[in-house]
């Protein structure tokens, strides 16, 4: 539900500011590649540990 909050205010900064157009992609990009390593990284931890970690 916050993901579509997020959306309709991006839509609107869109509206208004079409350089925020290129700011919000590249925080959005960054975003998804640290979500991506996060979970990477936690699936190396749950090989290593797999008694005391699941995902």
């Amino acid at each position: 539900m916050a993901f579509i909050y997020w959306l309709a205010i991006t839509f609107s900064v869109f509206n208004h500011d079409p350089f925020a157009q290129i700011t919000v992609l590249i925080y959005f990009c960054m975003a998804s590649v640290a979500l991506l390593l996060v979970v990477d990284r936690a699936k190396e931890f749950q090989s290593s540990y797999p008694q005391s970690f699941t995902l």
